[in-house]
């Protein structure tokens, strides 16, 4: 069998006519010019020739992995009597090492004659290709790529919210939703397990932005949780989410004073809705500890003579800090 590497410069051969015909007559000289042509744009076309030696053997190297669930009939396959078919697979739910695969590939085909092809969409989880593909140049082993495109669909999930929150502070719950041939998808929100809420989506290709409007109350750590649901989905394990913000225990605004005005100011407070307490300098604490519970400290008409060193050096570091 003969194959043409630049079967283009064959073309050349239609400018014959004009070499013979240049000149009147067939002359030898008009002869052994076409000639020359004709070999050197055979030359330039680069032939070769294919022996097919008896034997050998061609590997099928076919991915399984999750992303597109490849199958191949072994009966289908074209079989010759002098050459032995076989079949390697190889990738999981969770991964994809294309290039252990060729390694794999090319030991069990070295010194057989044959070749490998790959059949896979080429989504490599693993990153040996470039020194898989240097050994079978090494061992003389070719490699035929069929590639097929990946047919799975999937929604991923993903939860934000602030860090830090004040008791009853309204914020609003971040969902971001990643798409891919998914169009719709049920979301259901949990507060310390707890269902809160449950809606469906109208997804678009690729990233996805909501926005819940929340409220937490109790001090402390809460779980947030989201979860999606979607016919099709593929990947199930990125279909849930947490966050955990955390809620102050602040008791509002600490009034220090003995002082009618001091009564007056945490009077205005609590007609704002500020919880607050009011006590006496002498009942100051002289740690700093107590007083992170409070959001603030106003001291309303106290002498710097009521408050002691220690009491001062706690305020410095409340503030402070």
């Amino acid at each position: 069998m003969v194959e043409l590497v630049s079967p283009w410069w064959l073309l050349s051969l239609f400018f014959l006519p004009l070499i013979i015909f240049w000149r009147p007559g067939k002359t030898p000289v008009t002869i052994l010019r076409a000639l020359a042509w004709a070999l050197l744009a055979f030359a330039l076309a680069q032939p070769s020739i294919l022996l097919q030696t008896p034997g050998g053997t061609i590997t099928y190297l076919v991915d399984r992995s999750r992303s597109i669930r490849a199958t191949l009939d072994p009966a289908g396959v074209p079989r010759d009597s002098n050459v032995e078919t076989r079949f390697m697979f190889f990738g999981d739910d969770h991964s994809s090492d294309i290039g252990m695969a060729l390694s794999a590939a090319a030991a069990e085909t070295e010194g057989m004659g044959g070749k490998v092809v790959l059949l896979s969409d080429g989504q490599d989880t693993g990153d040996r290709v470039p020194e898989a593909l240097e050994d079978l140049v090494r061992r003389g082993i070719p490699v035929d790529v069929l590639p097929l495109a990946p047919t799975f669909s999937d929604v991923a999930l993903n939860l934000q919210t602030p860090r830090v929150l004040g008791s009853n502070e309204r914020f609003d719950l971040v969902v971001e939703v990643t798409s891919l041939a998914i169009s719709r998808a049920t979301l259901t929100i949990s507060v310390d397990g707890t269902p809160t809420s449950r809606q469906e989506l109208r997804l678009q290709e690729g990233q996805n932005l909501f926005q819940l409007p929340l409220a937490l109350i109790q001090p402390g750590i809460h779980s947030i949780e989201g979860s999606l649901v979607a016919a099709g989905d593929l990947f199930l394990e990125n279909n849930t989410s947490f966050a955990f913000p955390a809620v102050l225990a602040g008791k509002g605004i600490l009034v220090v004073s003995t002082q009618p005005n001091g009564d007056r100011f945490a009077f205005l407070l609590a007609e704002q809705g500020v919880p607050n307490v009011v006590i006496a300098p002498a009942a100051m604490p002289e740690d700093v500890k107590p007083l992170t519970a409070y959001e603030g400290i106003v001291l309303v008409d106290v002498d710097n003579a009521e408050l002691t060193p220690a009491q001062v050096n706690a305020i410095t570091l409340f503030v402070r800090t």
